[in-house]
């Protein structure tokens, strides 16, 4: 995040993280109880990219404020 001009406080950085975490219980939840396959497909690519996200936050807390959020 930081590597694109943008910083956020430390507690913006906690915020979006639980904002993040609770959105991918919620596509988990989806996942589970999609009607087909493509459907849960589309949930799941979600989910990846969502973890990927949540990584790239945790990250850059911890680079711009040494602060672990996890």
């Amino acid at each position: 995040m930081s590597d694109n001009g943008l910083r956020l406080l430390v507690a913006e950085y906690r915020l979006l993280y639980r904002a993040l975490k609770h959105f991918e219980g919620h596509l988990e939840s989806l996942s589970v109880s999609a009607d087909d396959e493509d459907e849960q497909l589309e949930h799941d690519e979600d989910l990846q990219t969502l973890e990927g996200l949540i990584r790239s936050v945790v990250i850059a807390a911890k680079t711009d404020y040494s602060v672990e959020i996890d």
